[in-house]
């Protein structure tokens, strides 16, 4: 899994050159999708500069994150992917950082291109270590992650 997006994002630009799409979508709740056929975009992006702008600027951003993931993958063991996707993706629930239910381990590797079995290695050495609770469908943050595991 690349990313999670919400309401008002659109995909399937990657294949705008012509070529085939490089990504899937997964829809995680409901949701309704415009689709937009090529030769009407194109008009819209050649009738509305701001739009075309728009377009450019998240291909650019995706783009980029996209290099950020994979040179995380190659370089960053899975404890320090694991860290930095907790830091940007747990929420502030009554002052604790949480991951809901729907970070289930599984999810969580699957985001990691790591096994569960890493995943779940390495959140019993943080509930060990009391840095994380787990239970009732969540993730508590207890306090920060050490830096190196």
């Amino acid at each position: 899994m690349i990313g999670t997006y919400g309401p008002g994002t659109l995909f399937g630009e990657g294949s705008l050159d012509g070529g085939p799409r490089t990504a899937s979508v997964e829809a995680v709740s409901d949701l309704t999708c415009s689709v937009l056929p090529y030769d009407k975009l194109k008009a819209a992006m050649a009738g509305d500069p701001a739009f075309a702008m728009t377009l450019l600027t998240e291909m650019i951003v995706r783009g980029r994150a996209t290099a950020r993931r994979m040179k995380s993958l190659a370089l960053d063991s899975v404890y320090q992917r694991l860290r930095a996707m907790i830091a940007t993706e747990a929420v502030d629930n009554h002052g604790v950082s949480t991951l809901g239910p729907d970070w289930s381990q599984q999810e969580i590797a699957n985001r990691l291109g790591a096994s569960r079995d890493m995943v779940t290695k390495i959140f019993r050495e943080l509930s060990k270590g009391g840095y994380i609770a787990v239970g009732r469908g969540e993730t508590r943050v207890l306090r920060p992650l050490p830096k190196a595991w």
